[in-house]
């Protein structure tokens, strides 16, 4: 091999000028292109990821959202029993119907003052009551099952005397055989208690 040789030497300063450039191509264009590929790379990789959480999401959504829908029958059925006010004007309804239905007399209905538990008040009204003890029973019966809870307490039932039994006929009402005082209670959602609409 002749180092004079000028074939020799053309094609060292061939090789030499493609070293030069792709040293050129690599530091101008490759490597500013290179980490731009690699910002792309980890933006895709990360968009993925988000992707399949979307997918994962989206598939237990149909199930969270028939759940949410039991959730909220349920809830609007306690809602009736408990309900987010004190409905004076429906208790009262019930009270005079049931009161019509067992041929009774309320002689007194009395509100008291309310009491606070853990999540809802208590209405209290004492009731003064004449009838006979299948009345009574009835009454009891119905305002049990008045479409809001209802408790009673505090009972306390005597026998009417011969006159005032005597007297109450006369007045066209069947013969009552007792007076009963008792506490009926109904409840209702504290107002910080109540549940916030939810928006869809």
């Amino acid at each position: 091999m002749d180092i004079k040789d000028p074939r020799l030497h053309k094609i060292a300063i061939g090789v030499l000028v493609v070293v030069v450039l792709v040293i050129f191509w690599h530091s101008r264009f490759y490597s500013q292109y290179a980490s731009e590929l690699d910002q792309r790379q980890a933006r895709y990789e990360k968009l993925l990821t988000e992707l399949n959480q979307v997918k994962l999401k989206a598939k237990s959504l149909k199930g969270l959202q028939e759940e949410y829908e039991q959730l909220l029958e349920r809830y609007d059925k306690v809602q009736m029993l408990l309900p987010n006010e004190k409905q004076v004007a429906q208790f009262l309804m019930q009270l005079h119907s049931a009161s019509a239905r067992t041929q009774s007399r309320v002689i007194e209905l009395a509100p008291t003052s309310e009491r606070g538990k853990d999540f809802y008040k208590i209405a209290d009204y004492e009731i003064k009551f004449n009838g006979t003890f299948h009345e009574f029973g009835e009454f009891l019966a119905s305002a049990a099952n008045f479409p809001f809870i209802t408790n009673v307490s505090q009972i306390s039932v005597r026998g009417l005397d011969a006159q005032t039994r005597k007297s109450e006929k006369e007045k066209n009402f069947d013969e009552m055989t007792l007076e009963a005082k008792f506490t009926l209670s109904t409840y209702y959602v504290k107002e910080d208690q109540k549940l916030a609409a939810i928006q869809p």
